[in-house]
């Protein structure tokens, strides 16, 4: 089911602290981002959720109508929102936007409660697909070649990575030794990284390159390492969790090293996207509550929230730094769109 509906907008420009209305910082916190954020619901629904944008600045996301069923959408550049369904689908969520449109994400079928991964075109039309031997299939990124990575269960319930090409040829993948292997973006060289699990249980961090070489990484001092984001100089962003369950980011770079990032006086700090330049965005709480954060490539420090929001997330970044996520206020969730 394919449709389109009116959207409902609510924007403001961020000028300076004042113009939050909230979170008259303290010094420690970072300084406020000026740029534009426009908030947005598909009309109707309970809550509205942003999970990516693509270098057009088309967003995808998937919505919750009021028996909290949710729906995939998308909004065009130009506002416009349409939304859709797979095929006989009882749950559509929509995870990745590449340059040309296409949306990749997973689906539950309503009459086998099963899960499969589909791609949506630009146009409107779906694919259903499952890697050989999947009895459930999760599609996580997509790139400007229409490369989709993911993971599928087997028959044991083991997790298993995989890479399916634009022509539907598929090649799965195991962390040598992991109980599971778990990808959760992949760039446009073709790069992918996600989470492993080692034989202990602990959460390991991945990259595969294109050509099938592997690299394990784990942040030092973290019982579990996850990344998030994979850029296209191979730089991954993400969060670990430290022996104490607090969240800190950090940066897995091409030649290995690790940068440990927090924000100053947070209690819980998460990236969630890496452009192409290097720019972040993510995830901060301070003082209890939630707030997106921007970096930019120099490294400074910006933050902003959502129009009256009690809590913000930022969940991903383009090229041109324009930022997607969500956020709450005392009555719903809606989606947002940042642009500098």
């Amino acid at each position: 089911m394919t449709g389109q509906s009116t959207a409902r907008f609510v924007g403001y420009r961020l000028v300076g602290a004042c113009a939050l209305g909230v979170f008259l910082a303290a010094a420690t916190g970072p300084a406020v981002a000026k740029g534009f954020v426009m908030g947005f619901d598909v009309v109707g629904s309970k809550a509205t959720y942003a999970t990516a944008v693509n270098n057009a600045g088309a967003v995808t996301g998937y919505y919750r109508d009021g028996n909290f069923v949710p729906h995939g959408f998308v909004l065009t550049p130009g506002g416009k929102i349409k939304t859709f369904d797979a095929n006989k689908s009882a749950s559509t969520q929509p995870a990745s936007i590449n340059g040309r449109g296409t949306i990749a994400g997973t689906y539950y079928d309503g009459d086998t409660g099963v899960a499969h991964g589909f791609v949506r075109s630009r146009k409107g039309t779906f694919e259903r697909f499952d890697p050989a031997g999947s009895r459930k299939t999760v599609a996580a990124g997509i790139n400007d070649d229409g490369t989709v990575t993911g993971w599928y269960v087997d028959a044991e319930a083991v997790e298993i990575g995989y890479i399916r090409k634009l022509d539907g040829s598929t090649t799965s993948f195991k962390v040598p030794k992991a109980e599971s292997t778990m990808p959760v973006a992949i760039n446009r060289g073709g790069a992918v990284t996600g989470g492993w699990l080692d034989s202990d249980g602990e959460q390991r961090g991945f990259v595969r390159a294109s050509d099938g070489t592997l690299t394990t990484f784990k942040v030092s001092g973290g019982l579990a390492t996850l990344p998030q984001s994979i850029n296209e100089t191979g730089t991954v962003g993400g969060f670990y969790i430290d022996g104490s369950f607090a969240e800190h980011g950090f940066l897995f770079y091409p030649d290995g090293t690790i940068e440990k990032f927090d924000v100053p006086g947070a209690t819980s700090t998460q990236i969630n996207g890496v452009s192409a330049s290097g720019a972040l965005a993510g995830t901060f709480v301070f003082e209890a509550m939630g707030r997106a954060m921007f970096r930019t490539p120099g490294g400074k420090l910006r933050r902003f929230d959502g129009p009256q929001a009690i809590a913000t997330q930022a969940t991903g970044i383009n090229d041109k730094d324009a930022i997607a996520g969500y956020y709450a206020t005392s009555d719903s969730i809606h989606g947002f769109i940042r642009t500098p």
